[in-house]
């Protein structure tokens, strides 16, 4: 995937952990298509290595904010598309509890941001979260 050079500073946080063939994000918001940008590396480097041992998903929990810039969900269709093209990726969840400030405006351009790439659900909390994803993946296991 290519990149222009950022235009602002990130804005979000977010951290990275395995979890079996599961990548969990852990981040605060609100965001910005730099943000995103800057997670591409590791994004990549989790991807490969997940890949290796077949096909894996996503769980983002998002806390404070899940406000972003349009950019930002452009840059996340862009993430999804290449992760699902190179890197085996198969499905996105979004843990993202009721009080998150943004939730109800985000939530449909997130899901949009994955449309016709892979299956993205939303939960509220993580368990039911890791469930889907785990689904989703023997799914794909089966299907291979």
């Amino acid at each position: 995937m290519t990149l222009e050079p950022p235009k602002f500073r990130p804005h979000g946080a977010s951290e990275f952990e395995v979890r079996g063939q599961v990548l969990v994000l852990t981040s605060q918001g609100p965001f910005n298509a730099e943000h995103i940008q800057s997670l591409a590396p590791r994004f990549r480097e989790y991807g490969a290595a997940l890949q290796q041992t077949g096909p894996w998903a996503t769980i983002n929990v998002v806390t404070k904010s899940v406000l972003s810039t349009p950019e930002g969900i452009e840059m996340l269709r862009r993430s999804a598309q290449w992760t699902h093209d190179h890197l085996g990726r198969v499905a996105a969840a979004y843990v993202v509890a009721r009080e998150v400030e943004g939730r109800l405006i985000m939530l449909p351009e997130i899901r949009r941001s994955c449309d016709g790439i892979m299956p993205i659900e939303f939960f509220e909390q993580f368990e039911p979260a890791e469930a889907w994803a785990l689904a989703r993946i023997s799914e794909a296991v089966r299907g291979s």
